[in-house]
């Protein structure tokens, strides 16, 4: 499953100099959506989150997947047998 890391969306906000309210006016929607989805309070609707990759001039996969850690690395079923 391909989790989101909604702080993504803060943080290429800020990499912008955005603030929300510059956000919401710019893609129609209101402040507290924009808090709402950078704090993961609520889902982002995909075509308002291609709207905001291209406003940020962002890289989808920096939000889209998180790096496994060493733990989860060992359990993905690729990685059993190779030391063995």
């Amino acid at each position: 499953m391909i989790e989101f890391d909604y702080g993504k969306l803060r943080e290429w906000r800020r990499k912008n100099g955005l603030s929300q309210q510059a956000v919401a006016n710019i893609i129609f929607r209101s402040p507290v959506t924009i808090s709402k989805w950078e704090n993961g309070e609520t889902s982002i609707p995909t075509e308002d989150f291609i709207r905001l990759v291209d406003l940020y001039d962002a890289n989808i996969n920096e939000a889209l997947y998180r790096p496994l850690s060493n733990q989860n690395r060992d359990q993905r079923p690729e990685a059993k047998g190779k030391d063995e």
